[in-house]
């Protein structure tokens, strides 16, 4: 079992989550609630985050404002 370390910014916690853990959940293993009226599939556009430093497998990108992809944003 691969682990990863999350930190979720600006709260600055960081939560320990396992391969293929979405950042809707690993948020959420943090306390944090991240809004998702779609249920986190990535066709709302309202779960998107901003990604500092890693990778992740986002989502078709295409529900999400370019003004934000431009930023480094995911859904």
């Amino acid at each position: 079992m691969i682990e990863y370390k999350v930190t979720i910014m600006p709260e600055n916690i960081s939560v320990n989550v396992e391969e293929n853990t979405n950042l809707i959940a690993a948020a959420k293993k943090a306390g944090i609630s991240i809004e998702s009226p779609c249920g986190g599939h990535g066709t709302c556009g309202k779960c998107a985050v901003k990604l500092i430093s890693g990778e992740v497998e986002a989502y078709d990108d295409s529900h999400l404002p370019q003004n934000l992809k431009g930023l480094g944003y995911v859904l």
